[in-house]
């Protein structure tokens, strides 16, 4: 296999790891709807979704980012969602949301509670 560095998995946490299988604060559900990832640079990238929860998404783009990077998401709960990019696999991003005002959490979970369940376990994402 060539270009390892394409397939390699980075994360970062802000939480003291946990036990179990699944140590995600909250489930993950599908979603596949394209989304806009504002750069710090200003600069605005498409992605397309490919799960969604109350504290974040991951998402798919050819642009590349970094572990880290503080971006924008939009369209969430309405508007633009301040994120951080915990995750990286390939293309595929996680990324966890930053202070979401009150009314887009509501708007996000409200979006969760109408969706299937997401079993990604295998991605690492």
């Amino acid at each position: 296999m060539t270009g390892g560095d394409d397939m390699q998995t980075e994360s970062i946490s802000s939480e003291a790891p946990k036990t179990g299988l699944d140590r995600r604060r909250f489930p993950r559900h599908r979603l596949s709807t394209p989304v806009t990832v504002w750069l710090s640079d200003g600069s605005a990238v498409r992605a397309m979704t490919l799960e969604i929860s109350a504290s974040g998404l991951s998402a798919c783009t050819s642009t590349p980012m970094k572990v880290g990077d503080e971006v924008g998401i939009e369209p969430i709960g309405g508007g633009k969602a301040p994120a951080i990019v915990r995750r990286k696999l390939g293309n595929v991003y996680g990324l966890e949301f930053l202070k979401l005002a009150n009314e887009q959490a509501r708007e996000v979970q409200r979006l969760c509670s109408r969706l299937p369940l997401y079993n990604g376990g295998a991605t690492g994402i």
